[in-house]
């Protein structure tokens, strides 16, 4: 009993028969991504206690029973706890979840990070679970209880990963994105998509608002008539299909398009370049003396240098793919990160098994990891197969996201073809427990893969977590034991 004491936090519960005299603080000039912050735990405790947390926006927090959400830069409360709560270094997005004199913070170097303390809170301390995303609330799982001692809690977390999150090919919508976000996502490939009305959700989620996507393309036939120049010359002739990358008036075209976008867009963080989805890349003189992969990243770092004068704040990345994969002969360094399209990798194998496929992928990605540039990750763990259906992936995607932490890839942007977003919000996951595993693993490279396996069965399937534990461990060990 007096063991068990020790690790109560001592003052009133944090809630008890539905009342409570906890109150959630934020900062008098809250930021959405705060604000947001306090809405999603207030919503959550009540659903667990069936009481309402009042929110106080600014004032001073008093000596006990107060939840504290915010930054050292706008929590006077934080900024003055902020070495215990060991925010004084570390990435930026860092959270601490600690009891500190008869309070709770949940705080963050930057709102993000507070974002996330409340997030970590609710699923390690309060066992509430988001496994997929829908319009209903059947992927979600909250544990209801009569009373709830506070424990002792002293916790940092940091992502081993900058950017995590997917390219959802059928579309998004808001159920999807939340869902990402209780999962530490921050990062969709389509930042910009629904409009400028679809923006200040977003960002109040802590999602980056990036643009990116096959977007060096200038398909106009017009323009093609009157200045063939421009574009890509295959095998004598020009084509619509690829611009010339050595052609400086084009290049004044793509520059003018972009800025017209970031005049509209404003609230972009980070801007991505890829040429167009083929390989009819020009063949004309001034291309034909250097490789492929030379001349895009040539043609990028002019057309970037120049947006970067133009708008200092914004960060820039792109991609190595198809016939532009090669690490290139000239200087890649400044991007926020270069995304890799390992397509060529096994899909069976762990990354460094030297099967004679990963043999050869890693032939082409490893100048790319060796050069110290910041690398992100196009994958394709999800879909393998067509139609979508469920691959048992699950020590496959650990070892993956083992081998990003180790050799510090940046960015973590999987294609999904298998999610719906229709008119209605309904979102529809395949792969739902390979799905939740890479999210958190996108997090934790580190976590331990059958303990949120055995998680996820003892919620999901209470009456049969063990049975259904052991199917998918059976299942995972049985495509990864292939030998081809």
């Amino acid at each position: 009993l007096f063991l068990f004491a020790s690790v109560i936090l001592s003052g009133a519960p944090l809630f008890e028969n539905g009342k409570t005299v906890w109150k959630i603080y934020i900062p008098e000039k809250a930021s959405p991504t705060e604000l947001y912050a306090a809405e999603e735990l207030n919503t959550y405790l009540r659903r667990s206690s069936r009481c309402e947390f009042d929110i106080v926006k600014g004032g001073t927090v008093p000596d006990s029973n107060a939840i504290v959400i915010g930054t050292p830069q706008s929590m006077p409360a934080v900024k003055l706890l902020e070495k215990k709560l060991k925010l004084d270094s570390g990435d930026e997005q860092k959270l601490a979840v600690y009891t500190l004199n008869g309070n709770l913070y949940l705080a963050g170097r930057e709102p993000r990070g507070a974002l996330y303390a409340v997030y970590a809170f609710l699923q390690d301390t309060l066992g509430v679970r988001w496994f997929w995303p829908s319009s209903e609330a059947n992927g979600e799982f909250v544990v209801s209880r009569k009373k709830f001692d506070l424990p002792q809690l002293a916790v940092n977390l940091e992502p081993a990963i900058r950017y995590r999150g997917y390219h959802f090919l059928n579309g998004t919508n808001p159920h999807l994105e939340t869902w990402l976000v209780r999962n530490y996502g921050n990062f969709i490939r389509a930042g910009t998509a629904g409009g400028k009305a679809a923006l200040p959700a977003r960002m109040a989620k802590g999602i980056y608002i990036h643009s990116s996507g096959h977007n060096i393309v200038l398909n106009d036939k017009k323009a093609l008539q009157e200045h063939p120049e421009w574009f890509a010359e295959v095998m004598g002739k020009r084509t619509l299909d690829q611009i010339c990358w050595n052609n400086s008036e084009v290049e004044d075209v793509m520059f003018e398009k972009f800025v017209k976008q970031l005049q509209q867009f404003p609230e972009l963080s980070l801007l991505g370049f890829y040429p167009e989805d083929n390989q009819n890349y020009c063949q004309c003189a001034k291309c034909r003396k250097t490789d492929v992969s030379t001349n895009w990243f040539r043609f990028l770092r002019r057309l970037t240098d120049r947006l970067h004068a133009k708008f200092p704040q914004l960060r820039f990345t792109s991609i190595a793919y198809q016939g532009y994969i090669d690490y290139p002969k000239c200087d890649v360094k400044g991007y926020e990160f270069i995304e890799y399209a390992p397509y060529g990798r096994c899909f069976v194998h762990d990354m460094e098994t030297d099967c004679h496929v990963n043999r050869r992928a890693l032939e082409v990605w490893n100048p790319w990891l060796k050069s110290g540039i910041p690398t992100g990750v196009y994958g394709y763990e999800f879909d393998i197969l067509t139609p979508s259906m469920m691959v048992p992936i699950y020590h496959w995607l650990a070892d993956q996201a083992r081998f990003f932490k180790k050799n510090n890839v940046q960015a973590v942007i999987p294609e999904v073809n298998g999610t719906y977003a229709g008119s209605r919000g309904h979102s529809r996951i395949d792969m739902r427990l390979a799905f939740y595993l890479y999210s958190r693993l996108m997090w934790n490279p580190d976590a331990d893969v059958n303990a949120l396996i055995r998680d996820f069965c003892n919620y999901v399937y209470p009456s049969a977590a063990e049975e259904m534990y052991a199917y998918h461990t059976m299942m995972d060990q049985a495509w990864s034991s292939q030998k081809q």
